[in-house]
């Protein structure tokens, strides 16, 4: 015990006097520690909390007012241990240094929530300026380890091949986005959940990287990307893609993170589309929009602030005009929305309002009408699902019927499949189209989300497929069940269930409905939903084997889901500019989840099976 604590006492005492010596010799071009001396190896220096005197070239400046108020250092020529960085940041503002400027200070060795770094500078002199800077070190994703960037923390980087624009979530509220080889997907969108979803999610998880603005301040204004700055007109979407990135590797919010160093250049491989693709000899169109709470106060003008969506009239205005621009492009003969206020269909509610401003919009022959539920609300929850339809080309027959836990079909034990405590209730209406004189059901469904509040209660949480998979499970076998019943009574030869299911496609609520016997109308590659830089699908339309014979196109028109989110109407955490430059009365972030847009010819001859 007395060895170790004399040994200790002595490298103290060695390093203060080395530090002693080297500040003494403090002119350019003596001794000093190297960079790579001080980050060693591992995760944390082995010269944590001691002082030290360095020599090396500036790489980027960040002292400017709400950047990082420091500027990174790297040296040249490097160790040659490919485990040891050759760069670290410098926490020191007010200092006129220069990118290309070789600086010799002194400081001590601090790690700052895991980033190695130099604070207390002291005897900070400008050695040399217009130095070459030392040569970039080349990188490529994915990553072979999560902790393989720690080897190149505060040092330039190349990435030259062409990454992808996986999430762009945190781009107007922090200045960053993140880039993948490719576009990663939903592990159990891709794989049934177990080792080969897990093993997605392990790769996913190696193939990242964060893209920093090296700002510290929050809703950044302007955002820098995409150069000259971020606006309603100069999207960063996700899909699109950058080659040569360079930049300096940092640590924070516990992610290694790439500053660039020059502004990156994106080629727009995902451009926006003005509408969804046309279908030719289409003869109905359907169409599954999840609009994101749809809120409209008390609909006489007041009643503000609501529970959810919009926080006032001024609000409400710029939401409905991005929904009535993605309506009115969409044309579809029905729709079927998830997310409305739950006020009924009154004049005064959400689902009435919004059909009469989209009414408003279009000529006579193709305005709406909405189906009644004929009950005061859908359900206790605050959201619920409504029903649009153009009279011209469908007609409603029957009325309309809610699967609810009262009448939901029963498990072997009695208890009901469908539990509308957790669930909204799905709402079926079957309509006949005349010019094919065929039926078809249509049910609208909206499941328990995937996040793990009261699951305990429930004991539903977690398991790999998100919290509340148990219950989505069995409320999809109600469904299944209950649409054996013919709720309707109306004998449709079709049937069609759409909406947010909260459940990706290789989930269990979705692969029980196809082992059923229904057919999944997907686009190949197709998503809706963009979770955490993963892409996949939460809105399924799911047919019957005769009227998936019917299908022309199954699309999702990415005007939600590829967009950043501070494009939306909101105005909370903007600046008075950007309230005005980051809103467009386009249908581009209308919501967070991408429209299913159905084109059918119920004229068409049913295959022979």
């Amino acid at each position: 015990m007395f060895k170790q604590l004399l040994i200790g006492v002595l490298a103290t005492l060695i390093a203060s006097f080395s530090y002693a010596e080297q500040k003494r010799a403090s002119a350019c071009g003596d001794p000093a520690t190297r960079l790579a001396q001080i980050q060693g190896s591992g995760l944390v220096s082995p010269l944590l909390e001691q002082d030290v005197t360095v020599e090396a070239v500036v790489t980027l400046d960040l002292q400017a007012e709400h950047d990082m108020a420091g500027f990174f250092l790297q040296q040249d020529p490097t160790d040659d241990d490919a485990n040891t960085s050759e760069g670290i940041f410098v926490y020191h503002s007010r200092t006129e240094v220069e990118v290309g400027d070789r600086v010799r200070l002194s400081g001590r060795v601090n790690e700052y929530f895991g980033v190695t770094q130099l604070h207390r500078i002291d005897d900070l002199k400008r050695c040399a300026t217009n130095r070459a800077l030392p040569p970039v070190t080349d990188l490529s994703l994915p990553l072979p380890y999560p902790e393989s960037l720690e080897a190149m923390e505060g040092m330039r980087v190349r990435f030259s091949a062409s990454l992808t624009v996986n999430d762009v979530a945190k781009l107007g509220r922090y200045g960053e986005f993140t880039l993948s080889q490719g576009r990663r997907s939903i592990p159990t969108d891709s794989a049934r959940p177990g080792r080969a979803a897990d093993a997605i999610g392990h790769a996913n998880r190696l193939n990242q990287l964060v893209v920093d603005d090296g700002s510290t301040r929050q809703n950044p204004d302007p955002v820098p990307f995409p150069t000259p700055g971020l606006t309603a007109a100069n999207s960063l979407r996700i899909g699109s893609t950058v080659q040569h990135l360079t930049g300096v590797i940092h640590f924070a919010f516990d992610t290694y993170r790439l500053i660039p160093t020059s502004p990156p250049r994106f080629q727009l491989d995902n451009p926006r589309r003005a509408a969804p693709l046309a279908v030719p000899n289409s003869d109905l169109r359907i169409a599954s929009l999840n609009v994101r709470n749809y809120f409209n106060g008390d609909g006489l003008g007041g009643g503000w602030p609501s529970p959810r969506g919009a926080s006032d009239g001024v609000e409400l205005a710029r939401q409905t005009s991005k929904l009535l621009a993605a309506l009115v492009a969409i044309d579809a003969d029905i729709v079927a929305l998830m997310e409305l206020e739950n006020d009924g269909i009154s004049q005064r509610s959400a689902l009435a309002s919004l059909r009469r401003a989209l009414n408003a919009e279009l000529p006579t022959d193709r305005h709406y009408q909405l189906i009644d539920p004929r009950v005061d609300r859908i359900g206790s929850d605050a959201i619920s699902v409504g029903l649009l339809y153009r009279p011209a080309r469908v007609q409603p027959i029957n009325r309309a019927r809610l699967l609810t836990s009262a009448n939901s079909p029963n498990d072997t034990s009695g208890r009901a499949l469908f539990n509308d405590a957790l669930h909204r209730p799905a709402l079926a209406q079957t309509f006949s189209h005349p010019s094919s004189s065929e039926r078809l059901t249509l049910v609208v469904t909206h499941l328990k989300s995937k996040a793990q509040g009261r699951c305990a209660k429930w004991d539903d949480c977690d398991r790999g497929q998100g919290a509340y998979n148990l219950s989505r499970t069995r409320a999809s076998q109600a469904l299944n069940l209950w649409l054996g019943t013919d709720p309707t009574d109306s004998r449709a030869a079709h049937v069609l269930m759409v909406g947010d299911f909260n459940a990706y496609s290789q989930e269990d609520p979705i692969v029980d409905l196809i082992n059923a016997g229904f057919s999944a109308l997907q686009t190949p590659g197709g998503y809706s939903y963009v979770y955490q830089g993963q892409s996949g699908r939460l809105d399924h339309a799911l047919a019957s084997p005769a009227l998936a014979d019917k299908l022309l196109l199954a699309q999702e028109w990415h005007i939600n889901s590829d967009e950043p989110s501070v494009l939306d109407y909101h105005r909370e955490y903007k600046s008075t500019e950007q309230i005005d430059t980051y809103f467009a009365p386009d249908p581009y972030r209308s919501s967070d989840h991408d429209p299913l847009v159905l084109d059918f010819r119920l004229s068409m001859p049913a295959r022979n099976r």
